[in-house]
């Protein structure tokens, strides 16, 4: 699946779309399973298109959920634990070593 993601373009940037609308009612409603899909969405994507890019989202999903009250640990351990190993690396340490998504 992941190999079908990142050959695909069109793909990848409608899953960034969908994280940025799941991040915007997120916002608006302080619901926990938008942010969910956020962060799905975000891991789904694998830092394909700009890790760079995915690194600055988790911040501001992050800081969405500190405003709203969300339990973004809970949610970063469920998408941590069914993402790949870069991106469990990234949600887990904050870290962005540009070598694992060379």
């Amino acid at each position: 699946m992941r190999q079908f993601f990142a050959a695909t373009y069109s793909l990848q940037w409608r899953v960034w779309r969908v994280s940025g609308e799941a991040a915007t009612d997120a916002e608006r409603s302080g619901s926990p399973d938008s942010l969910r899909l956020a962060l799905g969405a975000l891991s789904l994507e694998d830092g394909v298109s700009d890790c760079r890019d995915t690194y600055l989202a988790l911040g501001t999903l992050s800081q969405i959920a500190a405003t709203r009250a969300i339990d973004w640990q809970t949610i970063e351990d469920e998408i941590a634990a069914l993402s790949s190993p870069r991106m469990r690396s990234l949600l887990k340490t904050r870290t962005l070593d540009m070598r694992d998504f060379a």
